[in-house]
C-alpha cells in the first residue's frame, strides 16, 4: 500500500543529507523555501514514519506577520520559441509605499530582483537566502528564472540550454524579464478563471511582446553568481533597456578567451558545456584558432565579446 507524507508548506526546495552509512534505514533531508528557513526532517523507511526534528525559527509574531504578508507564486511565461519557462515569483500583498491598506491592492512599480543561472545542469535554487530578506520588507519582488541550461524540468531541459544552443536560455531569460517588465499586472492578478494549478501553484502562459514606446510596469535587477554571469551578460547586451541594474558576483563574462586556454585545468570541461551540441565532433572540439564553428559558437552569447 502507497502511503504519502504531506510538508505543511508551499513552494520549497529539499536538500537531502549526507549518511556515509551504505545499510541506512533513515533518510534526513531539509525543507526551506525563499522565505522560509530549513526545517528538518527524519524519514524511516522501515516503519514509513516521517519525524520533523526541527522547527523553523521565524515562529515571532513579527517575523509571522512578515510572511503572512508575503506571496508566492509561479507562473509560466512564452519565450521566443514558444517554450514555455518556469518563472517563481515573491512578492508583498500591498506596497509599503501605498496608502492604501488592502491586501487586494496589487503590487505596482516596485523593483523586481530576477535571478537566473541555467548551467551545467544545475536546477534553479530557490533556498532560503538571508540576504534576499531586508530586500522583500523593503518592497522589492524577487523572481526566479528556470531557464534552459538548468535541469528544472530534466535533462532535455538542460540539453537544449547549452553548447550551440545556449541562445535559448538566454531568450528564456529574456522572456522571463518582458514578462516582469511589461506584464508584472497579469503576473500577480489572482484571477481564477481558465487558471491552471499544478501542486498548488498557479501556472500562466503569457505573452511578451510589446511595443517600444510602451511604458515598463516594473523595474528589472538581473541577479546572478559565477555561471549565471554568462546567462546575465548576454541578455543585457541584447536587451539593455530591459534592466534598471544587475549584481553579479564572481560573474563568469570572458567565456571565449577562456575556453582558448588550454593550459587551463578545467577547460575541457567548459568547452563541453558551452561549445558543445549534437554533434560529437564538435564537443570534443580543441578550440583552436582556427575551428571557426566553435568560435562562432561562443561568439554569440560571449558577454565580454559582445559589449557595446
Amino acid at each position: 500500500n502507497t502511503k504519502y507524507h504531506y510538508l505543511n508548506t508551499s513552494s520549497s526546495a529539499i536538500q537531502m543529507g549526507g549518511n556515509i552509512w551504505y545499510d541506512a534505514t533513515k533518510l534526513y533531508f531539509k525543507v526551506e523555501s525563499p522565505i522560509h528557513m530549513g526545517v528538518y526532517y527524519e524519514y524511516d523507511m522501515d516503519e514509513d514514519v516521517l519525524t520533523c526534528l526541527s522547527t523553523s525559527p521565524q515562529n515571532n509574531d513579527i517575523q509571522k506577520e512578515e510572511e503572512d504578508n508575503l506571496i508566492q507564486t509561479r507562473v509560466l511565461v512564452a519565450s521566443q520559441d514558444g517554450t514555455k519557462v518556469p518563472l517563481s515569483l515573491i512578492y508583498s500583498k500591498s506596497s509599503p509605499n501605498s496608502s492604501s491598506s488592502s491586501s487586494d491592492s496589487l503590487p505596482t512599480k516596485r523593483p523586481t530582483i530576477l535571478i537566473g543561472y541555467g548551467s551545467y545542469g544545475q536546477n534553479q535554487s530557490t533556498s532560503y537566502n538571508p540576504f534576499l530578506q531586508p530586500l522583500l520588507r523593503r518592497g522589492f519582488s524577487i523572481a526566479y528564472a528556470h531557464t534552459r541550461g538548468g535541469a528544472d524540468l530534466g535533462q532535455c531541459w538542460y540539453h537544449f540550454g547549452r553548447g550551440e544552443y545556449k541562445e535559448k536560455a538566454v531568450e528564456d531569460y529574456v522572456a522571463c524579464a518582458t514578462a516582469i517588465a511589461f506584464a508584472w499586472n497579469e503576473l500577480v492578478q489572482d484571477t481564477k478563471e481558465e487558471e491552471e494549478r499544478v501542486g498548488g501553484l498557479k501556472l500562466i502562459s503569457l505573452p511578451t511582446q510589446h511595443h517600444e514606446e510602451q511604458q515598463q510596469q516594473q523595474p528589472v535587477v538581473a541577479k546572478a553568481f559565477s555561471a549565471g554571469g554568462i546567462l546575465i551578460g548576454a541578455a543585457m547586451n541584447q536587451s539593455p533597456s530591459l534592466f534598471s541594474a544587475a549584481t553579479l558576483i564572481n560573474p563568469y563574462l570572458d567565456l571565449l578567451n577562456t575556453c582558448n586556454r588550454p593550459d587551463l585545468p578545467l577547460v575541457q570541461h567548459e568547452r563541453e558545456e558551452w561549445c558543445g551540441g549534437k554533434d560529437d565532433d564538435f564537443r570534443r572540439s580543441k578550440m583552436d584558432h582556427d575551428n571557426d564553428k566553435a568560435r562562432e559558437c561562443l561568439q554569440q552569447y560571449c558577454p565580454f565579446e559582445n559589449l557595446g
